[in-house]
């Protein structure tokens, strides 16, 4: 038998590694995978001379290593140099490899070369580049939704640690594109050491640094942009520099990016139609080598953001927005040590804390009409937020029994606090003849404090009873101290390579998984509560309708989601794969705000803070939710040298809920059926995309195709009201194609490349809003039309030598 280790250029283990070992007359005899502590065994009967390869995306394949193999049992080491962004090499010779065939959920990669050369919109922004994934829809509103869920219910993970928003869950972190080595996503069967996350999982990670000195720059002179008129376009400004602390013993990778944003809002007149803002973010990674099995792990990020007119679109003039000032510290502590026989401890401690500041542009009523808002928006707020978050894991040696087990169990705890401080004004609905209909005021301090406790462990098998079979049993428990329940979350799944190529596997999968508390939703009880008044004719009918909301002491139940998987992987060689894969995902118990109830004290308090008689209507927190998703994934996709690559995927998918609407503070309304397509339901996406040199030397071309579906809509009453079933309409087709083309050259020693670019070629419309207001004489009338326009691009790659 043949054991080893995979280590990069610094000494850190790599997970993940597919190893093979062929006959020098190439016929293929033993393969394996590295587990996370970078191990691998080979069972080779007899002595004798092998040849061993071994893959793993990002990094350079090892290819002709000549084994020799002398003894019952012998131990090697081997060195993966990890594949750094293409402008570090004029010929950057290595691929990456095709995905693992012990495969069993969906996988989706992106690498730092992705990340940087294919033209999505907005290429400063790594939020924007996750819709280069099949099954990642990215919403009108910028929005991100994996596999059907919301935002918040994927869990976004940074070296290792949470990042999400720890008030509302979305992925509001700032992370520099410049420096990120690969992006994955996990979704349908993941494994339940990472948590939370009923939608599936996306880990980010930054280039480590090495043992020479790198450094990068973008966009450092601004661009210029066709769209309204041609004007000096948005300037995101981006460096990252990485290289050792001391030699082969800690390294660094420093990435910042910074942007000044104009956003142009077509259909607003001159003058009034473009938001602005800044933004820029650091983040600093280190590591330390305190010995060559004891490595020491460091992050510290920073976000910074100030935007203006916030929300300005096409029935929203600059007087209905907000001012926006976002703040975001990060630091994360990571310990790893490495015993004998490929024994790992990891231990580590994060602190996130987050402010924001929501300031409207003035203190007048927000007005809402059939053709547009006006007046100022209504919600003032500060949010603050501190996350601490602490986590330990264990990976046992393989154990031999019936094959073998490779065992993982950890633990994590989290402590949240939540403070706010809300202070709205009021605003009003008024019908087509300018006539007052409903005038909404607010009750209550909005001063509220919130914490959350959550304590969660699991433990995970990966057996292999043969060869060629992959087993994975696994449970995870989760506890936090709002619902005060225990979750458990079984995991299982079956790999089969059929074939003795091994170029061949199928995958069948089963796993429960839940969501983290989202502390916005738990902490609506607290905030301020919303007074309406109707009027009929200029004059008020009726009593005032006060909307509170409760939480239930007892009977909560955390939300629960049952991932079924299948699929079949193919490796045709040269790089070229092929993943067909179907999700079934069926949520029970989801958390909402529904079936009004009795709650004479409630009712006491609200007619005390409002001092006259109201009808009062209380929303209790409900387990009332269920959701509904279902997808088949086709997806091929070939890396050639030069870390050039395609990508084209087809996915059919459906997602429905029985909430589509959700009931809160500031968005009090009426539904008569709330069950229906989710606003970001993409029944067929076809996305393709690729980058790839040109007959001409130093030219590269790349482009991105994104045809789908339009999203759902509803319609309303001129109150305000859904009339109807939620979501019965959709926007036309989106049909998005960009074609960018590159000059790389040197100039006085140092390299650069020249990027000249078109946005959506064919100018499709692709609307972003609608006029949905039934009756209005715009009704059905698509706005928002996104336009044809050039981008220029330039940037800088460090000397030439």
């Amino acid at each position: 038998m043949v054991s080893g280790r995979v280590v990069d250029d610094r000494g850190s283990p790599v997970g993940d590694v597919q190893i093979s070992v062929t006959s020098t007359s190439a016929h293929t005899l033993e393969t394996a995978s590295t587990d996370p502590t970078g191990s691998f065994h080979l069972q080779l009967e007899q002595p004798g001379s092998y040849v061993l390869s071994a893959s793993k995306q990002g990094y350079f394949e090892i290819t002709d290593y000549r084994l020799a193999v002398t003894e019952p049992s012998q131990e090697i080491v081997l060195t993966m140099n990890p594949l750094r962004e293409v402008f570090q090499s004029l010929n950057v010779n290595g691929t990456p490899s095709p995905m693992s065939l012990d495969r069993t959920g969906t996988e989706e990669h992106l690498s730092g070369t992705n990340i940087n050369d294919i033209p999505y919109p907005a290429t400063n922004n790594v939020r924007n580049a996750l819709r280069l994934m099949p099954g990642v829809v990215q919403d009108q509103y910028g929005r991100l939704h994996f596999q059907g869920g919301t935002e918040s219910q994927t869990n976004y993970l940074l070296e290792g640690f949470r990042v999400s928003d720890p008030i509302d869950g979305t992925f509001s972190t700032r992370i520099g594109v410049e420096g990120i080595q690969s992006v994955a996503f996990l979704g349908g069967n993941y494994s339940p050491e990472y948590g939370y996350g009923s939608a599936g999982v996306l880990q980010v990670h930054i280039d480590p640094g090495s043992s020479r000195f790198h450094y990068s720059a973008t966009n450092f002179v601004p661009g210029v942009d066709t769209r309204y008129k041609l004007h000096v376009g948005d300037w995101s400004p981006r460096a990252a520099f990485s290289g050792p602390l001391i030699h082969n013993r800690a390294w660094f990778s420093d990435n910042w990016d910074g942007i000044y944003a104009q956003s142009y809002v077509p259909g607003l007149p001159s003058g009034q139609n473009f938001s602005h803002g800044w933004s820029t973010s650091n983040l600093l990674h280190t590591q330390w080598n305190l010995t060559p099995s004891n490595l020491l792990f460091a992050d510290f990020l920073v976000n910074f953001s100030n935007f203006d007119y916030l929300g300005l679109a096409p029935l929203t003039p600059i007087s209905a927005t907000q001012d926006q000032r976002y703040r975001q510290w990060l630091f994360g502590v990571k310990d790893q040590q490495y015993l004998a026989n490929g024994f790992l401890f990891e231990a580590g401690f994060a602190q996130q804390n987050v402010y924001r500041r929501m300031i409207p542009q003035g203190d007048q009523p927000y007005i809402i009409t059939p053709s547009g808002n006006g007046g100022n928006y209504f919600v003032n707020s500060t949010q603050t937020a501190r996350r601490d978050e602490f986590l330990a894991k264990v990976y046992f040696p393989v154990v031999h029994w019936t094959g073998t087990h490779e065992i993982k169990v950890g633990t994590e705890a989290f402590r949240t606090r939540y403070d706010g401080l809300f202070h709205r004004t009021s605003f009003e609905h008024f019908g087509f003849n300018g006539q007052l209909l409903s005038r909404t005021t607010f009750g209550g301090s909005g001063q509220f404090s919130l914490s959350s406790i959550e304590f969660s462990s699991y433990v995970l098998d990966e057996w292999k009873p043969q060869e060629r079979i992959l087993v994975s049993l696994g449970l995870r428990q989760d506890w936090n101290d709002l619902i005060d329940q225990n979750t458990w979350s079984p995991r299982l799944s079956v790999s089969v390579a059929p074939f003795a190529s091994r170029r061949t596997s199928i995958f069948a999968a089963f796993a429960v998984t839940t969501d983290a508390v989202n502390l916005q939703q738990f902490s609506q009880p607290l905030d301020q509560f919303a007074i309406a008044t109707q009027y009929v004719n200029g004059q008020r009918v009726g009593l005032a309708v006060a909307q509170v909301y409760t939480i239930p002491r007892h009977g909560l139940m955390a939300p629960s989601y049952t991932n079924w998987t299948a699929g079949l992987n193919q490796n045709f060689g040269e790089n070229l794969s092929l993943a067909i894969t179907y999700l079934r995902k069926r949520g029970i118990h989801g958390l909402t705000y529904a079936l009004p109830v009795s709650d004479p004290a409630l009712n006491a308090y609200v007619h005390e803070i409002v001092g006259a008689p109201v009808t009062v209507n209380i929303y209790s927190l409900s387990n009332s939710r269920n959701d509904r998703y279902d997808s088949l994934e086709f997806t091929i996709r070939q890396a050639f040298a030069g870390q050039y690559e395609w990508m084209a995927s087809y996915v059919r998918s459906s997602a429905v809920s029985t909430a589509v609407f959700n009931q809160s503070v500031d968005q009090p309304f009426n539904v008569s059926s709330n069950y229906g397509p989710l606003p970001w339901d993409t029944p067929n996406r076809l996305l393709n995309w690729a980058y790839f040199p040109l007959p001409w030397k130093k030219w590269s071309m790349s482009y991105l195709l994104d045809l789908r579906s339009g999203f759902p809509f509803s319609v309303q009453s001129v109150q305000g009201n859904i009339i109807g079933a939620a979501n019965s309409f959709r926007f036309p087709l989106n049909f998005d194609l960009n074609l960018h083309v590159e000059r790389r050259f040197e100039f006085r020693g140092h390299r650069f490349a020249l990027r000249v670019g078109v946005n959506n070629v064919t100018d499709h419309k692709n609307p972003t809003g609608v006029y949905n207001t039934f009756g209005s004489p715009q009704f059905m009338h698509f706005i928002g039309y996104e336009g044809r326009h050039v981008v220029l691009r330039i940037r800088f790659f460090g000397n030439g030598k």
